[in-house]
């Protein structure tokens, strides 16, 4: 099996021993720096799920969100019907809840539609994915199907656009967010499905590459661990990032010459290449298992972020608590702008990053910030480095997974919510 990064608990038995007020004043030092870097901000819940009764609006959302023209905002969540199949929201710009769709799942809907973020076309049809569901025969798994590109059109009606059917012909649980070209093409990834037997985790395949036409009609453009041992990489959980000619870039959390992932480009005319493997430094402090999606800012440049890698970390056993990477579109120039070593800032950032107007980059962490556990909204600019904006506390949200959205210098995003609620839609001024 090729080594992938997941989710870390946090260790609190891992953390140094030192006397009992040197800890206190620590973190009384701490907590106020914290406090005044997160004042600065405008901070507000939107919305917290399961207001109505048996969770029908959805619960735990951990996918990102669109926005439409006018602002509104849309997203998707788990719950919303006995099975728990999901629902697509919207959430009006004063803050007003709409149900749009709870998925049915079976052959004739889909189901666990809750990781990834949606995305709208120029002509205002709204795309997204499912996990689970539909009506592909899905290669000897389960009944629960291979997951689902599904629209939501400008006029309101919901429909299945395809049914994904596994390997070897077609992928299988597409998790990351998709992205539109300018002829109106849908293009996403799965995280199985593919090639059989290459070693990888999920269902013994590795993932692919796909796009939908305007006019609905699916294609497999990569499958992926199609080099010996699997140097292309494997196992694409986050969405992808399109460039201004067409081209599309990505990650990989396992795979690649390292077995630690890569950051991948592919064109209809280039074909796939990767522009770099992780782990390539000793103890993986170039970062390790990226999970969540890219971001391209003005001049070319990528960033994301890993799950895992960077400086010793000692909220985690393995190599790191993640990093902040860039590296530019022609596979030159690739390093490190931080590593997520300290718990107090903000550790394992599992979504992706967004790039604004400014060239600014801001992310999540899923674990760490003041109250330890909850997550935080992060900025890295070029001029002043690393910025905590914000720390979650549990009652305004808790474990940011997705990747921001950013409308205008507003962002908006999603947090799970944990063992301490249903999870929220948030809004952050900078």
């Amino acid at each position: 099996m090729l080594e992938t990064q997941k989710p870390l608990l946090v260790s609190f038995a891992r953390l140094p021993s030192v006397p009992g007020w040197y800890v206190l004043a620590l973190a009384l030092l701490l907590s106020g720096w914290v406090g005044r870097s997160a004042s600065a901000q405008t901070f507000k819940v939107l919305y917290t799920f399961c207001r109505q009764n048996g969770c029908k609006d959805g619960e735990h959302p951990q996918g990102g969100l669109a926005a439409d023209k006018e602002g509104n905002l849309y997203g998707t969540a788990g719950g919303g019907n006995a099975s728990h199949d999901g629902v697509l929201f919207k959430i009006g710009t004063k803050g007003t809840y709409s149900l749009l769709h709870t998925f049915g799942g079976g052959k004739t809907d889909g189901s666990g539609p809750d990781n990834a973020s949606p995305v709208f076309d120029a002509s205002g049809n709204l795309y997204g994915v499912t996990a689970y569901g539909g009506a592909g025969a899905c290669s000897g798994r389960t009944t629960t199907g291979c997951g689902t590109v599904f629209k939501y059109s400008a006029v309101g009606t919901y429909s299945i656009v395809h049914s994904f059917k596994g390997s070897p012909n077609d992928g299988y649980g597409p998790d990351g967010g998709l992205v539109v070209d300018a002829k109106g093409n849908v293009y996403g990834t799965t995280m199985a499905g593919g090639i059989e037997n290459s070693g990888c985790g999920n269902a013994g395949s590795c993932g692919t590459i796909f796009k939908i036409s305007s006019e609905g009609d699916e294609s497999v453009l990569y499958r992926f661990c199609s080099e010996e041992k699997c140097a292309d990489g494997g196992e694409p959980t986050g969405g992808m990032q399109i460039d201004s000619e067409g081209n599309l870039y990505g990650t990989t959390a396992g795979g690649g010459t390292h077995l630690h992932g890569t950051v991948f480009k592919f064109s209809v005319s280039g074909g796939y290449k990767v522009l770099y493997d992780f782990c390539a430094d000793a103890d993986c402090t170039d970062g390790a298992g990226p999970e969540g999606s890219l971001a391209l800012d003005s001049k070319g440049n990528l960033y994301g972020p890993t799950l895992t890698g960077g400086v010793a970390c000692s909220s985690s056993s393995a190599e790191g608590c993640g990093t902040l990477f860039t590296i530019t579109t022609a596979d030159k120039g690739f390093s490190v702008l931080h590593s997520f070593g300290s718990l107090v800032t903000g550790i394992e950032p599992e979504g992706g990053v967004v790039v604004d107007a400014s060239d600014n980059v801001f992310g999540t962490t899923a674990f760490g910030g003041a109250h330890e556990v909850y997550g935080t909204i992060f900025e890295y600019n070029k001029a002043k480095g690393f910025t905590l904006l914000h720390s979650f506390d549990g009652a305004d949200g808790a474990g940011p997974y997705a990747t921001l959205l950013d409308v205008k210098g507003v962002l908006y995003g999603t947090t799970d919510g944990l063992t301490d609620g249903p999870g929220t839609v948030f809004e952050l001024t900078p």
